[in-house]
């Protein structure tokens, strides 16, 4: 991949680079199962207020994904966990486009562990094969949690792509890696 090589060393200092893994769910029998949701949770559709919510308090990213509540309920869909009236574990759209779907799942730290990923995603990955679209997962190759969730899932990995992240504050780099078991030595570029 020369053009990878040419961009490293354009914006030497500046990019760190990093690989994405990539998976498109191949085992549908797990979707039939019934969903666990433990005492005190509550899964939710996620509608016009929830969505507002969320990208006010969770995720302002979603101010540049969607341009209003309104659209995103045309185009896309998602679903959430909440405990007492909070968000602790979402699954939202973050693409969506020639019959494939992307999620988008964040599960809040201290409810991790007790199956809330695997429930939200379940119901959004219902959806998608109800929709007649095809669920594609991507996630840092690093991002070992999300790795597993994918294959408990019934995602199958497809490959793995090389990407140039840049951020204007190395910090921010710095504990990207950390957390997402990159080496303490790894070169950033």
């Amino acid at each position: 991949m020369q053009w990878l090589h040419v961009l490293e060393t354009s914006l030497k200092g500046n990019v760190v680079r990093l690989n994405r893994s990539h998976y498109i769910l191949r085992d549908e029998i797990q979707m039939n199962e019934q969903l666990a949701i433990p005492d005190g949770y509550q899964l939710i559709p996620i509608d016009a207020q929830l969505f507002v919510k969320y990208r006010d308090t969770m995720d302002k990213t979603y101010e540049n994904l969607w341009n209003s509540e309104n659209e995103y309920l045309q185009k896309a869909f998602g679903f959430c966990v909440q405990s007492k009236g909070e968000f602790v574990s979402v699954c939202n759209t973050f693409f969506i486009g020639g019959g494939l779907i992307a999620p988008d799942i964040v599960t809040l730290e201290n409810h991790r562990g007790i199956g809330l990923a695997t429930t939200v995603c379940k119901s959004y990955i219902r959806k998608c094969i109800a929709l007649g679209l095809t669920p594609y997962w991507d996630c840092d190759a690093g991002n070992d949690a999300s790795n597993k969730l994918a294959q408990r899932l019934g995602f199958s990995k497809i490959g793995t792509v090389p990407i140039l992240w840049w951020h204007e504050n190395q910090d921010v780099i710095v504990n990207y890696l950390k957390k997402n078991n990159y080496p303490a030595d790894y070169e950033q570029n």
